[in-house]
């Protein structure tokens, strides 16, 4: 073990609220813990506060008598971002990312769909407007105003 560098104080004295504010946690059937964050500006200090929505999740859960047993934590990152970092291994902490890149998704049928949904003037499943809203449209500018503008002639 390398020696001593300086020793820290074990007191952190820090203003926290009572509430966290991640996207969406979801707790599976099975007990296990699914954290699910949007991202547009992947950054290192993701990894610090998505440890916290685990503790935070996994502490609630345990005081209703709930004992998490594994825990996801998924990312699904907007159509400008093409990769990232997925691991944070400091030893004792270890907090590996399940990535969902949007870039990755080919969006043209699904412009394609929309199109044709909005000259008829069909309503949108809640499903499928999710993913227009979701999805990026391919580095299409024509796409993307087309897709905007259905979504507030629509909703």
């Amino acid at each position: 073990m390398p020696k001593i560098k300086r020793m820290l104080s074990p007191s952190y004295p820090a203003v926290t609220a009572t509430e966290f504010y991640g996207d969406n946690v979801f707790l599976l059937e099975d007990d296990w813990l699914l954290v699910m964050e949007y991202e547009s500006r992947p950054l290192w200090e993701d990894f610090f506060r998505y440890n916290k929505y685990v503790s935070f999740a996994a502490e609630r859960l345990l005081k209703e008598g709930i004992r998490v047993v594994n825990v996801v934590i998924a990312v699904l990152y907007t159509g400008d971002v093409k990769k990232t970092a997925h691991e944070l291994n400091l030893g004792g902490l270890h907090i590996k990312l399940e990535q969902i890149y949007l870039s990755k998704f080919d969006t043209d049928l699904l412009f394609a769909e929309l199109k044709t949904k909005v000259e008829a003037k069909q309503r949108l499943s809640d499903t499928f407007f999710y993913k227009t809203v979701t999805y990026p449209p391919r580095n299409n500018p024509a796409n993307l105003h087309y897709f905007r503008r259905a979504d507030m002639a629509l909703f």
